[in-house]
């Protein structure tokens, strides 16, 4: 399976999306790294924007 694109939405956070994505949230980081440079911080990402998520 190959990389999904996900829109963040308003009140999500990396950690959460680790927790849906993977079953724990200490995932983040992979999501994290996936979506650099377009992503400065974990804790900076807006409402609309598109995350790509890593297969597991």
């Amino acid at each position: 399976m190959g990389m999904i694109r996900f829109i963040k939405e308003a009140g999500e956070k990396l950690f959460g999306i680790g927790k849906a994505f993977y079953g724990t949230p200490n995932q983040y980081p992979q999501i994290f790294e996936a979506n650099k440079p377009m992503l400065s911080h974990p804790d900076k990402i807006h409402p609309g924007q598109v995350l790509r998520i890593p297969p597991t």
